[in-house]
């Protein structure tokens, strides 16, 4: 897995192992802001003393990272949709957005609304099971695809209509 395709680089008179060298406009995760958290975004500038500037996903911008904060993330071409969920929950809340907002959904009176509302909220067992196997499958950290969600979604409602 990982770094296929970036060359390895090491700073001079250091021992540690060597590092992926990331270019401008490289996609990489960062642990910036001085948090343990990963954060999506993209190398901005790489400066001699091998530091990054890194210019995140939700605009902010944190110049001179040290290269062991930031890791490149392999782009998967075939994502259409660059929503990330950190958590089942959090995830459950897309899939929830994603189905309220459709054009049926907002064609419905209220009364049809908030029934429609606490059906989907029944699936959010169905669809962590789902989610969880998926996890189990393939390893905590898993990426789960608008391909997965295209699969999840009938086999959620499928399960729901029977009651299981």
């Amino acid at each position: 897995g990982g770094n296929k395709g970036f060359m390895h680089w090491r700073v001079e008179g250091q021992t540690d192992s060597p590092r992926p060298l990331m270019a401008a406009a490289d996609r990489v995760k960062a642990k910036g802001r001085g948090g343990d958290d990963w954060i999506l975004g993209v190398i901005s500038e790489l400066h001699p003393d091998g530091t990054y500037d890194v210019l995140y996903d939700d605009g902010d911008e944190e110049t001179h990272l040290k290269a062991e904060l930031i890791e490149p993330v392999e782009e998967d071409l075939n994502e259409s949709d660059d929503t990330v969920a950190d958590s089942i929950d959090s995830f459950f809340e897309l899939f929830v957005e994603q189905l309220m907002g459709g054009d049926m959904y907002k064609r419905l009176p209220p009364e049809k609304q908030r029934v429609a509302a606490d059906k989907v909220n029944a699936l959010r067992p169905l669809v962590r099971e789902e989610l969880e196997a998926i996890i189990e499958e393939r390893g905590p950290g898993a990426t789960v695809t608008g391909e997965d969600m295209a699969e999840l979604i009938p086999r959620v409602m499928a399960r729901a209509q029977q009651g299981t």
